[in-house]
């Protein structure tokens, strides 16, 4: 189900990245790395990479919710629309 989700969810988010922050992350990524030692950058690169898995499932839970709930009102138009018919 995770799985049919996320296809569902690229399907109608358009990508974000645009290359302002690109660049941005490419700047401050060689600033960190002239600072920090190699293992200060993998830890760093740990929290990054939670961080990043975290946006992930929070943006995937938000777009399924939201979809049930769209679904669940589109029903009850059509319920309210075959009342409304009969």
């Amino acid at each position: 189900m995770d799985e049919f989700m996320r296809t569902l969810q690229q399907t109608f988010q358009p990508p974000l990245p645009d290359q302002r922050w690109m660049d941005e992350r490419e700047i401050a990524w060689a600033a960190l790395h002239d600072v920090l030692g190699k293992e200060d950058r993998k830890l760093l690169l740990r929290l990054v990479d939670a961080n990043n898995l975290l946006q992930e499932e929070v943006s995937l839970h938000s777009f399924t919710y939201g979809l049930k709930v769209g679904v669940k009102f589109a029903n009850l138009l059509q319920e309210s629309k075959e009342d409304t018919h009969e």
